[in-house]
């Protein structure tokens, strides 16, 4: 005789059901994990529809247990009744004895039970955003960066910087016709010594146009910096750096290929993270985004 157990009606919910498919105690349909799913995706009206029938069914049970309230009367059972019958149910539905379900428990008791001294597995719950305190419009600008910014404008007297503040660093707006020769100038000349691009990012301003941002680091005088210029939307084009910091090279790869800017004088304008057959830019927010997929079990009830 097979060790297996014999698959119980669907009702029972441990096997069997439309179709033959074996169904685990919830009703649900067992699937190997690593098969696809076969049945079609159901609807948002029959995903509608199921929640729906759902609540009905919780209310529905919510409202005979609150008639019944453990007194017996027409209609209704003694709460011994109704607990005879659910432990009939549950020992129909997993094949567990009152006697297995106590030892279950008991072994969860003394598994889950804090160990003194131990840290506790769950962390505070984070607030919701709505309780956090509102972000700060502005940075306060400290000594240090008033005296990077003092030092740009002493090194290049002839620029027109706008001085912003950010976190960590100050951030100078220049314009693209002045990105060349301020970024030779202040890697350079020694009261600055930007020996370093960080990094180079960009941001979608919609009508705006494309803001580019170089993030700028000296090893020497541990000067930071942050050059930000503004490209208009038909003319997106800026000088490529890859003369001044070879390591501009991938940055700016990534920078023409996420957001359409195009980089003059770049000695490899390939694509660096798509096909090199592809034209979209993914990180324009005229980009279209895919269509939000409804996840089951998030906010179902």
């Amino acid at each position: 005789p097979s060790d297996q157990p014999e698959p119980v009606a669907a009702s029972g919910g441990v096997a069997g059901g439309a179709g033959g498919s074996p169904r685990t105690a919830k009703g649900t349909i067992k699937r190997d994990p690593n098969e696809p799913k076969k049945e079609p995706a159901a609807s948002p009206e029959e995903r509608a529809r199921r929640v729906a029938e759902a609540k009905e069914k919780a209310r529905a049970a919510a409202e005979a247990r609150a008639a019944g309230g453990g007194v017996q009367g027409a209609g209704t059972t003694t709460v011994a009744e109704s607990g005879a019958a659910g432990a009939t149910a549950a020992l129909g539905a997993t094949g567990e004895s009152d006697a297995q379900r106590r030892e279950r428990q008991r072994i969860f008791g003394i598994v889950t039970a804090p160990v003194a001294g131990a840290e506790p597995v769950l962390r505070p719950v984070v607030p919701a955003r709505a309780e956090r305190p509102t972000p700060r419009a502005e940075f306060p600008l400290t000594d240090r960066m008033q005296e990077t910014a003092r030092l740009f404008r002493e090194v290049l007297p002839d620029v027109s910087f706008e001085l912003l503040s950010s976190p960590l660093d100050p951030v100078l707006v220049i314009d693209r016709d002045d990105l060349s020769r301020v970024m030779r100038t202040v890697r350079d000349d020694p009261r600055l010594a930007m020996d370093y691009l960080r990094c180079v990012t960009g941001v979608d301003q919609i009508e705006e146009g494309i803001e580019v941002n170089y993030l700028l680091v000296s090893t020497r005088t541990k000067h930071h910096a942050i050059i930000k210029t503004l490209l208009p939307p038909r003319d997106l084009t800026v000088d490529s750096l890859v003369s001044v910091w070879a390591g501009a090279n991938w940055h700016e790869r990534e920078l023409m290929e996420m957001f359409g800017v195009v980089c003059r004088g770049h000695p490899d304008p390939r694509n660096l993270l798509l096909d090199e057959d592809l034209t979209i830019h993914p990180l324009l927010k005229a980009h279209p985004l895919a269509e939000i997929e409804l996840k089951q079990g998030v906010h179902v009830f």
